[in-house]
């Protein structure tokens, strides 16, 4: 396994150890060496050393009010059937200008209402929250009685008493909805400070993406707030991204 180190790094301002990328080697994305051979990613070197029988990885995350808790699982070589209800749905990777990321598709609903037609997506451990279209972003806060965006923070903040008349925020991925109660689409209030957020105020962890990302023809970004309330299982042989509820509801 080779690694390549640089001594400076520029736009990285978060205090970490590393980050363990595990996006797919394919076309255009692949490291290569100064002789031309490509460099494989962890997963393909397991499948490679025969530490691992198939080159997928499951990634299970949790919700959490407070910091140093560490909950998540990192799965090599298949998944962790314990923390998921049933089985995988199972959805092809995309196709066109994301077709090297983990891509797929899905219809966003808010209540009844579809505020965002079928379209192309990404699932992504580094992001945080729940990006989707501006569009879809805008009907979703009109939906909130009294919500606006905060400054300090850039999230859309709820009042209290909006909370009772949000609706569910389903995705949905194959014909599967997957759905997200009012408390699944609220940031943790213990957790404000570290957003620079005001102290007992409602956030909501659905965000808009910018043009840049549009441009790119992404239209959602599933971080954190999504991979924190859906399992999520990647198999780079059948090119494919699985989808299951939680065994323990955290919605």
């Amino acid at each position: 396994m080779a690694f390549g180190v640089a001594a400076p790094a520029g736009g990285v301002e978060m205090h970490m150890d590393g980050i363990l990328g595990l996006r797919r080697a394919l076309g255009r994305s692949v490291v290569t060496l100064d002789n031309g051979s490509p460099v494989p990613n962890i997963v393909d070197a397991l499948l490679e050393q025969g530490q691992i029988r198939k080159n997928m990885f499951g990634v299970s995350l949790a919700p959490v009010t407070s910091q140093g808790v560490i909950n998540g699982r990192l799965t090599f070589g298949g998944t962790s059937p314990q923390r998921y209800k049933g089985g995988l749905n199972w959805v092809d990777i995309t196709s066109g200008s994301l077709r090297d990321y983990w891509a797929f598709e899905q219809t966003i609903k808010y209540g009844d209402q579809v505020i965002q037609p079928s379209s192309a997506g990404i699932v992504d451990t580094g992001t945080t929250l729940l990006h989707i279209t501006r569009q879809a972003f805008d009907d979703y806060a009109r939906s909130i009685p009294g919500s606006q965006t905060d400054a300090s923070t850039g999230l859309l903040e709820i009042p209290e008493n909006s909370i009772i008349y949000m609706r569910p925020l389903s995705f949905v991925i194959d014909g599967k909805p997957y759905e997200f109660t009012s408390q699944a689409q609220l940031w943790p209030r213990e957790l404000n400070r570290l957003i620079g957020g005001k102290e007992n105020i409602y956030y909501s962890v659905i965000n808009w993406l910018n043009e840049d990302s549009a441009a790119m023809g992404l239209n959602f970004v599933g971080g954190y707030a999504f991979l924190q309330r859906v399992y999520t299982a990647y198999d780079a042989s059948n090119l494919k991204i699985g989808f299951a509820n939680y065994k323990t509801s955290s919605t």
